[in-house]
């Protein structure tokens, strides 16, 4: 800016600066060293042409416009040339919302899918999984935590270190996260181990979701549930104590959690396991459900 006093700042989505009111967003002055304005009236995903000229001061006027810098005030682009490689589908499991999206290819290997979303509290963990056709490629997925439109690199949740056709895996949400929406992303290039998150590839695909940072449930799930046979008729069974009052559970051979008529349950103290069962028949598959109930067993969790 030499010598200047004020910087003229003018941001546009059409027509040159100057030309008036159609096309201008916003403008402004700040003063010379280093000058910034706050840019007011911008939509999201759009386009805009940012001028700047300066006033030279003593008598000398302004300067002419400096040529547009492009502002874009969304998150980059993410295509692909090739037409061989895809996901056929991505799906979460294990939050309080989940996604299951079969789909074909996407125009441009680029799918934005930003209506569905997967939620989950911040601390919980939810898993994930997709399948592709073509050729094997590296997966990788982000989420925005910050939502400053940039995915950076702590922001990677998950990421291959070899190629392949499906993945699984699972990511926690950092705690501390605000509740809120992000932007996930979720990334395959066949030419990449370890995909990055913008740009042009040779074949691959991108799909863009919502994530939700939602509550915390009122009354964590018990973890860790293990259940070990200690001979043919008796088992010891126990878990991870994640609630503050009491544990019940149901050991049965058929039938769901509640149902009547279970071949054994009980209600039991935190801190109580392991816990003996006996009674169980020989060469008999059983399932194991435990739940607790926290706040004087009001509010169950499953």
């Amino acid at each position: 800016l030499g010598g200047s006093k004020i910087t003229h700042v003018t941001v546009r989505t059409s027509g040159a600066p100057g030309s008036g009111a159609t096309g201008l967003t916003d403008y402004g002055t700040a003063s010379s060293g280093t000058p910034a304005i706050v840019a007011n009236n911008i939509a999201s995903s759009t386009t805009y042409q940012v001028y700047v000229r300066a006033n030279c001061g003593g008598g000398n006027g302004d300067s002419e416009w400096s040529s547009g810098i492009t502002l874009f005030t969304g998150y980059c682009d993410a295509t692909s040339t090739g037409t061989y490689t895809w996901f056929t589908n991505f799906a979460t499991t294990g939050g309080a919302t989940n996604i299951s999206n079969a789909t074909g290819q996407s125009t441009n290997d680029y799918g934005d899918f930003t209506g569905q979303s997967a939620s989950q509290y911040a601390g919980g963990s939810i898993n994930f999984s997709t399948t592709m056709v073509g050729g094997s490629a590296g997966t990788a997925i982000w989420i925005d935590w910050n939502n400053n439109l940039v995915f950076d690199a702590n922001e990677k949740v998950y990421t291959t270190t070899s190629y392949g056709y499906s993945q699984t895996g699972s990511f926690t949400v950092p705690a501390g996260t605000p509740q809120g929406d992000y932007r996930m992303r979720v990334r395959c290039n066949e030419s990449s181990a370890q995909p990055s998150p913008c740009g042009s590839i040779y074949d691959g695909e991108t799909e863009d979701y919502t994530f939700t940072v939602t509550p915390p449930p009122p009354c964590f799930a018990p973890s860790g549930i293990t259940a070990s046979p200690t001979s043919t008729s008796t088992a010891d069974i126990g878990w991870t104590d994640n609630a503050s009052g009491q544990y019940d559970y149901e050991v049965r051979s058929s039938g769901a959690a509640g149902d009547p008529s279970p071949d054994a349950s009980g209600t039991v103290a935190s801190g109580a396991t392991p816990i003996g069962i006996t009674g169980l028949t020989g060469n008999t598959t059983y399932t194991l459900y435990v739940r607790g109930s926290c706040n004087g067993g009001s509010v169950p969790s499953l």
